[in-house]
């Protein structure tokens, strides 16, 4: 991991499980994804930063859908390293953004998900590795574009300001930043 970015907890598509396309899941079972990305502000802060966390919500259309789900190690998310910052951790929810809302961070067997019912899932993504003082700034501004990070976290989490009027490294105001952001620590 020293000195790669990205390190840490795979995302469920990018597993080592042979599974189907997304496309080919709503074709077998009764269900369509309404989100599979990964997740702003949730690569854990590092010179070289974690992989970030991965979102996915699934409907069931029309059967219910019976689950046996098991959340793996979402109480002790992958740690940081020599300073970096933890991963975000792992966590399902049930009827995300319905009345019987409800989040899973072991197991739960049997779980009867019914037609039109939301099903949110967090892969909780890598820790960081090293001081996220010490990351290139430009890195920083590349994570930003590339929307891993945002400016606000840009900020607190790595002390780089990013003028975005122009998509550069406010250079003098995060040495002003780092510094400040030193002395505290």
């Amino acid at each position: 991991a020293y000195g790669t970015d990205g390190w840490g907890g795979y995302s469920a598509p990018h597993a080592s499980l042979k599974i189907p396309s997304f496309e080919l899941m709503e074709v077998m079972y009764p269900f369509f994804y309404l989100q599979n990305e990964y997740a702003k502000d949730t690569a854990a802060p590092g010179r070289w930063r974690g992989c970030p966390a991965h979102w996915m919500q699934r409907v069931a259309t029309t059967d219910p859908i019976y689950n046996y789900i098991q959340v793996q190690a979402s109480e002790r998310p992958l740690l940081g390293f020599a300073g970096g910052g933890p991963a975000a951790g792992n966590y399902i929810v049930l009827d995300y953004h319905g009345k019987n809302e409800q989040m899973i961070r072991e197991k739960i067997e049997g779980y009867e998900q019914k037609p039109g019912e939301v099903m949110f899932a967090q892969s909780g993504g890598g820790g960081g590795w090293g001081n996220p003082l010490d990351r290139d700034p430009d890195a920083v501004l590349r994570d930003v574009l590339d929307e891993y990070v945002s400016i606000e976290k840009a900020a607190t989490d790595y002390g780089v300001v990013i003028d975005m009027d122009v998509l550069k490294v406010d250079q003098a105001a995060t040495e002003k930043l780092r510094r400040s952001m030193r002395a505290a620590a």
